[in-house]
Parts: C-alpha cells; structure tokens; sequence
C-alpha cells in the first residue's frame, strides 16, 4: 500500500508489479483499477488549471496516448471543452492514412506503435500538450513527440500526472525535443521481495573537511538513480545527530547564480552560509539538493530571470510563464539521508512553510522551524524577499503599513510632516516646504502652476488627493510614464529630513508592504510604495 496524494484527492493504493520488468523492482498504479474517480476528476482539474496558463481552450490542443487517460480526456472535453486527440496503439478499423512512431513502455515491457490520422493539420497558432497519467521512462512522450513532428507540430508542454522511477530518462526525452515538464507527484521505487520502499538516495561516502569558514565538519555524499548527488554537510559536536531527535537541519536546494556568481538576485548564498555556521556551532545538518530554480533547471531558471527583467513579472509569474508551477522541488532525497543516519526528528532552518509541509509529505518530522533571516543591501534582492513573503508565505519580517496614526505611519504619503522638497521636473528651481509626500506627489501631476501651488497649499493629503481628482482634465499626458519617478522623487524629499531618515533606518532590512483597502498599486500586491521605499532605504545606508 502506498498513500497517493494528487491535488486535493488522497487514498491509499495498491500497486501492481510488471512481470520481469527490466528495471527490476518498478511497480506502477493504474487508473483503471479500484474507485479512481478522485484521481481522474482531480488529474483533469490540474491539467485544465495548467492549460489555463497558456490561454485555455482558445489556444491549446491536448493529446494523449490510450488507454489509462481516456477519463481525464472526457472529462477535459466535456467539462472544460479542450480540444483532446487521443493517439491510438492499434490501427484505426476505418483504414485511414496514418503516422505512427513504434516504442517499448516499460510497463507492458511490449513493443508498441502510436497513431494517428495522417491527414490532421496542424494550426499554427495553438500551443501543444501532451499529457499522462505516469511518466516512467519517457518512451510514450518520445514517441508523440515523433508522432506529432512528422505532422509539423511540436509538444510545447508535457504534463504527467506523476513521474516514477529515474528521472534520467523521461528528463532526456523532454531536453531532446524541447518539452517543458510539469508534474505533480512522483512514484517511489518499491522492493518487490521485502514490500518496502527502496531508498532512491543511496550512501557513497563520508569524510571529514577541514573549513576556512565554518571549522571541521564532515562532509558526505548520496547518489541517486539518476546519478544525481545529494551533498550533507553534518557536524556532531553537540551530539544531537546521534541522539537523533530535534536535530538542526537546513535542507538547501542549489543555486549556482547566486553561490558561484555571486547573484544580487536572491539570498541563497547568504542563506546557505548562515546555516553552516549554525551547524558549526550548534551541531546539526546542512543537506544540499541539486534541485535549481526550485526544480525547473539552471537553463530555465536564466530564461525565468529573462521574463522578470523584460516584461516585469515576479519570480512565480515567470515560472509559469514558461509552463511550470511556481514550485516543482521534491524532498525524498532528505527523508533516506536523514534514515541514514538515524535521525527521528528535525527542527528545519528555513523561512518556507511549504518546505516543512513537503518534508512531512516523505514522512519527515518536523518539530520546529528556526527561522533564518540574512542581511543583504542589494534592492533585487530585496524585492524577491518580498516576493517569497506576500507571495509565498515564507516566514520573513514584513512591516505592514496604512494608517498614518500608526506606529509605522510616517511611512504612509498620507503622514503629516513638513520637510523641504522641490518640484518634480522641476519647472522653478523653487524650493518649499511640503506639508506631506502626497502633497508633493499630487502636485506633480501637473504643468500648471497655479493648480501645483493649490494642490501644495491643500490643508490635509486628503485634500491634495481630491484637487488632483478636481483637475484631472489637466493631468500631464505623459503621467502614466513617469509617476513613478515622481513618486520616488517625493520620497527622496521626505526622508532627507534627519527625524524621519533615522526612522526609516531603523527599519532595518524588514520588507516594507502598503497594506492598502483599494489601491492595488501603491498597495498589495504590487506594492509600488513599499518597494520604491525599500530601494531608497537601501541608498540611505550607503
């Protein structure tokens, strides 16, 4: 029995062996046995939700190979009304011109032949998707690959249900024909002779490593099937290893940009160091997953940073942009070191509340989280730590503002406070006194001079508010390009006066976020304010 979790629909499941199996050992489930309604309505649901992202039933065509997929395919042409091919593993009785591909699944260990109507066309201007309800080898996604190329078409997206066994091989098929795999679950290894779970990351060798930085710690290696190795940097000084319960453990997933080029991108070299000095003192495990760009690859993740910087989108925006979920890492590599070396329980160094809930899902305990929070005075930085806490839930300080009578209210544009400013684009070289951010930034909508000097004199930000909403007629045409210099520039005024730049400081490196009722803007979740604030916070410290 195996618990299968997929979406929302969970059971326990019995597998079926495959007669001599190649492999040796592989078990799969199949769709077509026991009550799998759950499974096949929510599988539909997940495909549906990740077509969605590639434009819906207007822009993608979905294939699939018969026959343990025919339910999820119904179900996406009834329900969702997705165009859906089904290619055939026997001719068609009909006699049709065909094209066919022949291939070995591993879980018949038969050869077999895919077809399909010879005479489709392919559109041009709609997006491919394979799907599957498991990926073993990538056999049956090469071969509609091949299937599909001699019709002109290539499969954009793969999505499988759960992948099973080495990744190697159905990773090799989606790099040789250019596949972007989304899955959401993957298969264990099962032991057919004792009916338990094989480990898939075996033990290679242990040895102790001498440290500039963190002092003598051991250092051990773990390789899985796919010749994929999983790196633990351990110290059992304090003896908490060998006790096996409530150990210090980071698990870190690698980040070549930032450990090795020294990224202003993310905190992951930060992150990785602090934890080794952790280790270092307090004992415990720093366990390093070759899983880039949580999960998509190197190669993807640079055409992820590629999107952010040239149409604006955030880190998980980008990632789907390119057909992932924002999140695709798994942790069973940690669950077979930590049985390794006989620990019970872990107390995870890590911001994610999702990577606790994934350690658990492998049957990893967690009993607390230690929080780890990095100083870092890069502003790309900081605006994706602000994404991995509005956006991700990661248990990072945000100082949420709005009220200008709060604690952190002078951060508001609405904060009353006279401080010395000049006009944004200066048509005077007049300098004033601002009696707050939005009446410089209200003001600055406007060439007039007569309605900036009204707009100035407002008695409240209220005030100043309205007026620009009085003149809106006479707004710059060219507002829409600069508001956000214009914002920045009120700012900068603001927080040259020395009160309220100590306060400013004294902020530290928390994210800064507007906690806006109506303006999604300035406020959540884009949090134009917070960021613009942050940046200049940053400068403030130089």
């Amino acid at each position: 029995m195996f618990r299968l979790k997929l979406g929302n629909a969970e059971k326990d499941l019995n597998f079926t062996p495959i007669p001599e199996n190649p492999l040796g050992g592989f078990v799969y489930f199949n769709m077509n046995n026991n009550d799998m309604t759950d499974f096949i309505t929510e599988g539909a649901r997940l495909i549906a939700d990740s077509c969605q992202e590639l434009g819906g039933p207007n822009n993608v065509i979905l294939f699939t190979a018969e026959t343990s997929t025919l339910a999820i395919a119904h179900i996406l042409r009834v329900l969702y009304k997705y165009e859906v091919h089904v290619m055939c593993k026997k001719r068609r009785p009909d006699g049709k011109n065909v094209v066919f591909e022949e291939y070995c699944a591993i879980t018949s260990t038969k050869p077999s032949t895919l077809y399909f109507d010879a005479d489709w066309k392919c559109p041009v201007d709609k997006k491919i998707v394979f799907f599957d309800n498991v990926c073993t080898t990538g056999e049956t996604v090469r071969a509609a690959a091949k299937v599909l190329m001699q019709l002109g078409c290539s499969i954009d997206i793969c999505i499988m249900l759960f992948t099973e066994g080495e990744e190697r091989n159905y990773v090799k098929v989606a790099d040789d024909y250019v596949i972007n795999m989304i899955t959401y679950g993957h298969l264990p290894i099962v032991n057919l002779e004792v009916s338990t779970i094989k480990p898939q990351f075996i033990f290679k060798s242990d040895t102790s490593l001498p440290t500039y930085d963190y002092g003598n710690i051991r250092l051990a290696v773990f390789t899985s099937y796919t010749n994929k190795d999983a790196v633990v940097a351990y110290n059992n000084a304090t003896g908490c290893i060998t006790e096996g319960k409530n150990v210090p453990v980071r698990v870190h997933d690698a980040c070549a940009t930032s450990e090795l080029f020294h990224s202003e991108k993310c905190d992951c070299r930060e992150q990785l160091e602090t934890s080794l000095r952790m280790i270092s003192k307090h004992g415990g495990m720093v366990i390093y997953l070759p899983q880039e760009g949580r999960g998509i690859g190197l190669a993807n993740k640079l055409k992820a940073y590629e999107l952010q910087e040239t149409k604006g989108l955030n880190t998980i925006e980008a990632n789907i942009a390119l057909g992932f979920p924002q999140d695709i890492r798994n942790y069973i590599a940690v669950k077979d070191i930590l049985d390794h070396y006989g620990v019970k329980s872990i107390a995870l160094i890590s911001n994610n509340p999702r990577k606790k809930e994934e350690l658990e899902k492998v049957g990893v305990d967690v009993v607390a989280m230690v929080p780890i929070i990095v100083e870092t005075q890069s502003q790309l930085c900081q605006k994706y730590m602000t994404d991995k806490a509005l956006l991700m839930s990661h248990n990072i300080p945000v100082i949420k503002f709005y009220d200008p009578t709060d604690d952190y209210g002078f951060l508001s544009n609405f904060y009353i406070y006279s401080f010395w400013g000049t006009t944004f684009l200066d048509f005077s070289e007049k300098v004033f006194i601002a009696k707050s951010g939005e009446h410089l930034y209200q003001s600055s909508k406007f060439t007039d001079v007569n309605i900036r000097n009204e707009i100035l004199n407002a008695s409240s930000p209220r005030e100043a508010f309205d007026l620009s909403r009085k003149y809106a007629a006479f707004i710059r045409s060219d507002w829409d390009n600069i508001k956000l210099q214009a914002m920045r520039h009120a700012l900068i005024c603001k927080f040259r006066d020395g009160t309220l730049r100590k306060k400013l400081l004294a902020t530290g490196n928390t994210i800064l976020a507007e906690e806006s009722e109506s303006d999604k803007y300035w406020g959540l979740p884009a949090n134009n304010l917070g960021k613009i604030l942050m940046e200049i916070r940053t400068e403030l410290k130089k």
